[in-house]
């Protein structure tokens, strides 16, 4: 058996929609018959955003599926001359082809890359035989808010992500501790705390996707349009240092009032000349959770099997839930109860805290479902669609351009925007309630983030 003892990539600058890797596998006391094995392969691949290596992207990690065989290997990774910002690690994963999950690890190994040179070799030594895969790991995620209700349960279900290979965890109080306890959870990402305002900037930068649920929570009594006033401050601050240290990340807002602070993340990003609206995304996704639960509490159906399309925006009268669309029968008391419920969930939760707080946890658990779809589509996943608040133009004629409809995701983030498809009379009439109030969100979100 022939064992390949050199595995070079080079990897070319992005300059089309499509990456160039060149493989070179050299075997060991090679023959004129065996010759062919040491020229170089070229592979062109889709682009597909991984991690950000200075201005080079690695693409999806099955597309460098080469081979070594035996027992020893040297892994070489090598910058083109001009590629600035260079990471200070590349984290690297090899695992066997027929076994490729954490728990079925050969080697994890992490190359470290400060020292400022073009090129690194990593030794991986004594493995056994059979065919392996290198596995770039998967995306660094930022939580900003991460020491929040929220942000604790959000970066706890992260770090259980395999899809995040660095968990950068940032807020203004805690974060150091927060980030040390989910160290220790025997997952492969890396997790970094970041503390205070000096530091945002460095807690996003060379980030994949940052999912933002920074703000104050909800109390009894206030409505989402009552936190505008803190929360536009504090997303307007976060859409600037995307903008300087993060221009290319997936940006998940969750800080209410989703329907103003998302126009707010957008209009921000507009100013500095980086907005991509395939890359703001507003996450609405409890909206759908909780839909798919209330409605499998009365028709007595499997909540994690119920698919219930609800569009629009995120508070109120602007959740529209698609009874219709579900395929079940409902009477109209059932359509009207589900319909109030749905879109006033939150306040049962609030209510039910009785002044501590609003609901958290469950919308850790929305917000690591919609990150995980994300990633998987990142990834190269096909068929992905989740609901999700995006700039669209679905609602455009009325004169709303955010609005929340199926949206499938795709390497670039938003791939394809559905319509709202056939609705009922019922839901003619909440679109129609809905189109004022989100009018007005959005103007309120706009306005604030181009005051002088």
């Amino acid at each position: 058996m022939i064992a390949l003892s050199t595995l070079l990539l080079i990897l070319l600058p992005l300059t089309a929609c499509h990456v160039k890797v060149h493989l070179h596998a050299r075997a060991d006391n090679a023959t004129a018959s065996s010759a062919a094995s040491d020229q170089p392969k070229e592979s062109t691949a889709p682009c597909v955003r991984g991690n950000n290596i200075g201005s080079i992207y690695v693409t999806q990690p099955n597309i460098s599926s080469y081979v070594f065989v035996g027992n020893n290997a040297i892994v070489e990774w090598r910058y083109s001359p001009n590629v600035k910002n260079k990471p200070k690690t590349v984290d690297i994963i090899v695992y066997r082809e027929s076994n490729p999950t954490t728990s079925q690890t050969v080697i994890v190994g992490g190359l470290d890359v400060s020292n400022g040179a073009t090129a690194w070799r990593w030794h991986v030594n004594q493995l056994p035989a059979g065919v392996y895969k290198l596995h770039i790991l998967g995306k660094k995620v930022a939580v900003i808010g991460a020491a929040g209700g929220i942000g604790q349960p959000l970066s706890l279900l992260l770090k259980l992500n395999p899809n995040v290979s660095s968990l950068s965890l940032y807020d203004l109080v805690n974060t150091p501790g927060v980030a040390a306890d989910l160290s220790h959870i025997n997952t492969n990402s890396k997790v970094k705390g970041f503390k205070g305002a000096d530091s945002l900037g460095e807690a996003i930068a060379g980030a994949d996707v940052i999912v933002i649920p920074a703000g104050v929570p909800r109390k009894p009594g206030m409505t989402r349009d009552d936190l505008f006033n803190t929360n536009a401050n504090i997303v307007q601050s976060i859409g600037k240092a995307i903008a300087q240290n993060a221009p290319k990340a997936h940006v998940l807002i969750i800080s209410n009032p989703v329907n103003s602070t998302v126009p707010i993340i957008a209009e921000t990003l507009k100013k500095a000349g980086v907005f991509d609206p395939r890359r703001v995304f507003g996450v609405t996704t409890l909206d759908v959770v909780r839909a798919s639960t209330f409605v499998s509490d009365i028709k007595g159906t499997d909540a994690s099997k119920t698919k219930v399309t609800v569009v629009g925006g995120h508070s109120g009268v602007t959740i529209i839930p698609l009874l219709s669309q579900t395929g079940i029968n409902f009477t109209q008391e059932e359509i009207e109860k589900l319909t109030h419920r749905i879109q006033y969930g939150g306040d049962e939760v609030v209510k039910a805290k009785d002044g501590t707080g609003s609901a958290t946890l469950s919308m850790a658990q929305a917000g690591a479902r919609f990150t995980n779809s994300l990633l998987e589509a990142l990834e190269g996943k096909k068929g992905i669609v989740e609901p999700t608040y995006v700039y669209s133009p679905v609602a455009a004629k009325d004169g709303v351009a955010w609005f929340s409809t199926n949206v499938e995701l795709g390497v670039n983030g938003v791939e394809k925007i559905h319509p709202l498809g056939e609705l009922s009379e019922y839901e003619k009439k909440l679109y129609a309630e809905a189109v004022p109030e989100l009018q007005k969100n959005i103007k309120k979100g706009e306005e604030h983030a181009n005051k002088a």
